[in-house]
This record gives C-alpha cells, structure tokens and sequence, in this order.
C-alpha cells in the first residue's frame, strides 16, 4: 500500500528465503510485473541501480548495492538491523547506506528488540534520532553499561532503565502496532502444561549458567564449555523424553516438537519415526514436509526453533498441540515457534507443554527467559 503511494522508486530488504513472498505480495496489491524487480544474489546485486518500480532485494547481499536516491525503503524483519557493526546494518542504515538516500524508510518487525533496549538504537538512529541522537545519549537515559563477572572475567553489559519514558517516546515513532490483547482476542484459548524430566547432566552449577546466559557480550554466551554442556543437556532431554511423546503420539495428538540443536531434533525424530526440519533442510523440503504433516502421513513433526521463521505455513490446520523440548534464549524465538500453530477462529483450545530437566542449566534458562520476558514487555507492552 505504501508502494502506491510512493512518488517514486521503491525499494524493499528482506530476509532471502521470503523475497519470493514480497514478489506474490507485489503482484497481488496490483503493481506492474515488469517493474518488480528481484536481487537475490550477490552477482545480481554487484553494481545494481535502483530503478522505477519497485526492487526487491534480499537484506544479505545489500553491500554489493549501487546506492541512489528512491522515495521509500522498507526493512522488513528490522530487528535483523539491531547490531550496528553487521554489514547488513551498515549497507542499509549507515551514513552514505540505503536509508540516507531515501525520502522515507518504513521498518516492519514483530521483534523490533528482542531482548534489550540497546538493541533498539542502531534502528531510531536513522528513523527517531530525537529518541536516540547519539550513542552515549541513548545509552545512558535506557541502557547504562555495568560491569559483570563471568566465569571468572569482567565484561561489559547492558542495562535497562526509564523503560516506561522509553515507551511512551516510541509511541510518537511507531506507525500501527496492534494491541496484544486485541490479538490474543481473536486466537483460541492456550493451555500450558509442563514436564519435568530427572535429567541431570551437564555439571554447569546454577550461577555459572545465569552468569552465561545473561551475558550480553557473545563470546560469552558461546563459549565452547558452556555450549557444549547445553548440546550435552539438549541431547540428554531428547532421549528421556522420546518414551513420553511417543505416549503423545500414541493418544492422537499429533504434536509439532521443538529443539534447539539440530542433534537434538535428529534423536528424537530418529526415536519417532518422524521427519526432521533443521537449518540444514531447504524452504522446498520443509514445504513438502509440512504438507505431508498436514495430510495426516506423519504422527509428529520434529524442529530447530531456529528454522520455525520460514517453509512453515499451513501447520495451524494440522494439529492444536505443541511440545518444547528445549528453548531459545529469546523469548520472541519461542513465541514465533509458538505462533505457528495459532489461527484465528480457532474453535478448540491449543496446548503448549513445555519439557523441562531438573538440571540447574535448565531452570537458569527459565530464570532468563522470565526476566527478558518481564523486559520487553516494559518496553513494548
């Protein structure tokens, strides 16, 4: 609808394995075929102009661009855009970039900061600087640094403070959000259950895993000990739990299970008899797979949270149950694996059980995700 508007050349970034529905999406509100552009690959990006009409381009090969002017640029899934030391940020919200050749920028995210305000600066930089006008401005009114002990080594992180003031300012930005209760008021009843598995394994103390799972620094959070010890925890919960969901499966339920580690997703889809859906399978696959979930062929089907973004629809016709063996340290990953299978108009309620262990590992991981839960709502509520 914007593009209508749009004086002049149009220019849309996105993740690339949805270039293809920004394509139909185009075709659909009317727009000229032959003035849809497509950049899907660096070859076809090295030295493009943009041109009447709109270019699609995917946000991954968005360096290789030839900059010029156009009337509108859209960012779509924004919160890809939050580090600013990302080539994909700098080729599209740097100085000489995309966004400072546009009349008007438009970004779209269900997520714009997944966990902290920081990572919300690189993005009202370009498209708020009243909020954030620098760096050291906007870091000290919503996100001061402190000083934090991890495995025995000082680090850098991120706070989060006047998250009320920060909220009201992003209302003066923000062009439609809808409400969540309005959402929620047209999505069937949830259910959420949990499963506690005697599962001890992976010899992380309590205060070492909250140390490393809150750390905002990423060398931190993927230290090869800490996640070794979850993959370990990951594999170990896959196994004890097989005997319960086949006991799922048995009584009909026909659930879509979730895993972090792709090794974890291969036990349990190995376990089943079920196919497996991981980052390593191709949109046309997870396509075909879905499709044969949702014709009743499989009693189950097993996936990396990390892949629940794209080659998934249709699951919300096939079953009303979903089982979380392991989660995602961002909450909005799990909501979106969560999402998957809510429609609206949906008569009968959805169950949502959650497999947890008895492993310190595993309750620092729910102690982390209740807080940034109880952050981003702050922020975004």
């Amino acid at each position: 609808m914007a593009a209508h508007l749009a004086a002049g050349p149009v220019v849309v970034t996105c993740p690339p394995s949805i270039v293809g529905q920004w394509v139909t999406r185009a075709i659909e509100w009317g727009h000229d075929r032959g003035l849809i552009h497509v950049v899907r690959d660096r070859a076809q990006a090295a030295g493009w102009a943009i041109r009447p009409g709109i270019t699609i381009i995917a946000d991954s090969v968005l360096a290789r661009l030839r900059v010029n002017r156009c009337d509108l640029l859209v960012l779509d899934e924004s919160h890809r855009f939050k580090s600013f030391d990302a080539e994909r940020s700098k080729a599209a919200l740097g100085k000489h970039a995309l966004a400072g050749h546009a009349q008007r920028v438009l970004a779209l995210s269900g997520t714009p900061a997944p966990n902290v305000p920081h990572e919300l600066f690189t993005l009202l930089a370009r498209i708020a600087p009243s909020i954030a006008p620098t760096w050291e401005v906007y870091r000290d009114r919503y996100c001061p640094t402190y000083d934090k002990q991890v495995g025995g080594r000082k680090v850098i992180a991120f706070g989060a403070t006047n998250t009320a003031e920060l909220n009201q300012r992003l209302r003066q930005t923000v062009l439609h959000r809808p409400k969540r209760e309005d959402i929620l008021a047209h999505l069937p009843p949830v259910r959420r259950d949990d499963f506690i598995l005697a599962c001890n394994v992976s010899g992380v103390s309590m205060e070492q895993a909250v140390n490393a799972l809150e750390a905002e620094d990423p060398e931190e959070r993927d230290d090869p000990h800490f996640a070794e010890a979850r993959r370990i925890l990951g594999e170990s919960k896959a196994e004890a739990a097989s005997d319960y969901l086949a006991t799922l499966c048995d009584g009909g339920d026909r659930p879509l299970i979730w895993c972090w580690h792709q090794s974890a997703a291969e036990i349990l889809g190995n376990a089943l008899g079920v196919p497996v859906i991981h980052g390593r399978v191709g949109v046309e696959k997870r396509r075909a797979l879905v499709a044969e979930f949702v014709a009743g062929r499989h009693d189950a089907l097993v996936m990396t949270i990390a892949a629940a973004g794209t080659g998934l629809d249709g699951l919300q016709h096939a079953t009303d149950c979903a089982v979380f063996v392991e989660r995602a340290y961002v909450p909005a990953d799990n909501e979106q694996a969560e999402g998957r299978i809510l429609r609206t108009g949906q008569a009968s309620p959805v169950r949502f059980i959650i497999i947890h262990a008895t492993d310190p590992l595993d309750r620092a991981l729910d102690q982390t995700l209740r807080r940034k839960a109880q952050t981003f709502n702050e922020v975004h509520q």
